[in-house]
């Protein structure tokens, strides 16, 4: 809760913000085209809540989450598919120093029995599914926020 206003504004900037400009650049070409495919990345963090700390974060992917929805309702009759997708706990570099500390170990522990699957997220995990809905085998699929996370057992609200 006593996160700066400037931290909640770059979160916003990057999270909210980026995915409008980045629509706006190229909606003309795909509305010519009546074809285009955008994919925005969420994460489960705006789905629901497990993790405290995290606030900014979560309100900026639920804004993600709506942003997702409202975009596929307007650009949907120019044959532009919107979804999103909602990562758990990924090894990547914003999660991890790789540094095998005591802390990260720890971290990767909680996150493995708190999955479903018993094991943390890899980056080919959430290339995989972005790949499907972007793909024409997903042409029939918009206004989606696709939660990959390994089914978080302590994770609080799962529905979208």
């Amino acid at each position: 809760m006593d996160r700066p206003l400037d931290i909640l504004d770059e979160l916003y900037e990057v999270n909210v913000k980026g995915y409008i400009n980045t629509v706006q650049a190229v909606f003309e070409n795909m509305k010519n085209r009546k074809y285009g495919k955008i994919l925005n990345i969420s994460s489960i963090a705006g789905l629901g809540t497990s993790l405290t700390g995290s606030m900014g974060y979560s309100e900026s992917k639920a804004a993600v989450n709506s942003l997702t929805k409202r975009m596929a309702l307007e650009l949907g009759p120019y044959g532009i598919t919107v979804n999103a997708i909602a990562p758990g706990f990924t090894k990547t570099d914003m999660t991890m120093k790789f540094d095998n500390s005591e802390d990260e170990l720890r971290l990767v522990k909680f996150m493995e029995d708190t999955s479903m699957l018993n094991r943390t997220g890899e980056p080919d995990d959430i290339a995989a599914p972005a790949l499907f809905l972007v793909s024409d085998e997903a042409s029939f699929i918009t206004g989606q926020i696709l939660a990959v996370d390994g089914g978080r057992k302590h994770f609080i609200s799962h529905s979208s």
